[in-house]
């Protein structure tokens, strides 16, 4: 079979008849389970920065071979606002696979988005479809960290053995109160900006799209601690037996230069913290304060691209980019 025979579509949202048949032949390809149709719906459709730009394909004989889809977004990029993409799905099943069917998806997808006025596109590609995105063009940026401070350290070091085989964070399930959430969320300042003369490139802070984001259909314990003038919007889960809180961003009205000690402790009581983990990249005003603070800069698999579909933008560096776990979309 050629990549000729396969028939590419663009979603609209108004498209749920294909919903489960996306949502099986994605589970069937990564291997693990997905949400149902009102999950799909939420993520693709109902952002209120626009529903997401989805490519699907059908083979010959009618069955759904593969799907790349970028959800809108928005970036402050040199202190001017773009429109943008963020990457959300990618897969081509087992069966369809080697036949240039990722190319001709991702080519389509980049083709709408840029028709949608997505200036700049943004994806944290896993290692098996990293290779297709440097194939297409796409930068590699890199620069994302992963920082860890250990609360309670005898605790941390009984479970090393655990740490160093990386096994994964798993997320607890909804505990907050979703109301008293979204008033958090629609209280918080900026996200923190330090002392830099020139801005970061980094989301467009918006409390309609974190209240979207984080409330809309809530899948793990979200919360936010205050302390001062700052707040940290941090996700609880375990890793290694040991109770892990990921701080997802810090915001402050007062955007204040130096330590984040207070909050860091704050957070840690709060959510009763074996350790508190944070990811960033270097133009991130967080970044510089973490060894001060006792965080370690701990190994990750995090990949970050960039493809500019506007020719006057550049991507630039790690060091320009401002990247935290809010950017994550599977967080």
């Amino acid at each position: 079979m050629t990549a000729e025979a396969f028939e590419v579509t663009i979603w609209r949202p108004e498209d749920l008849g294909v919903v489960s048949e996306i949502l099986t032949t994605a589970s069937e390809t990564h291997g693990i389970p997905y949400d149902g149709p009102d999950w799909f719906v939420w993520k693709f459709g109902d952002s209120p920065w626009g529903p997401a730009v989805v490519a699907y394909a059908r083979s010959n004989t009618g069955r759904l071979a593969g799907m790349v889809a970028f959800g809108r977004y928005r970036l402050n990029l040199g202190g001017s606002v773009f429109d943008a993409g963020i990457s959300y799905e990618t897969f081509v099943h087992p069966d369809f696979q080697r036949q240039g069917l990722f190319q001709r998806l991702l080519a389509v997808a980049e083709q709408e988005a840029r028709a949608r006025g997505a200036a700049i596109l943004i994806n944290f590609p896993n290692a098996a479809s990293k290779p297709g995105f440097l194939r297409s063009a796409w930068q590699e940026i890199g620069g994302v960290q992963t920082w860890l401070q250990p609360r309670r350290p005898f605790r941390v070091v009984s479970r090393l053995r655990g740490l160093l085989r990386r096994e994964p964070l798993v997320p607890s399930a909804v505990a907050a109160n979703l109301v008293s959430l979204a008033a958090d969320l629609s209280d918080l300042g900026p996200p923190l900006a330090g002392n830099r003369v020139e801005p970061p490139n980094r989301r467009v802070h918006d409390v309609q799209y974190l209240r979207w984001r984080f409330t809309g259909y809530p899948q793990f314990d979200y919360r936010v601690v205050e302390e001062g003038d700052t707040s940290a919007l941090v996700r609880l889960g375990h890793r290694a037996g040991l109770r892990e809180t990921q701080i997802l961003d810090v915001f402050s009205t007062d955007a204040p230069a130096g330590s984040l000690r207070p909050l860091i402790r704050s957070v840690s009581t709060a959510t009763d913290a074996d350790m508190v983990s944070i990811l960033t990249t270097p133009g991130n005003p967080i970044t510089s304060l973490l060894p001060r603070m006792g965080f370690l800069s701990v190994p990750n698999r995090a990949n970050f691209f960039a493809k500019c579909l506007d020719p006057e933008l550049a991507a630039g560096p790690p060091s320009r980019w401002a990247i935290s776990g809010v950017d994550i979309h599977t967080w």
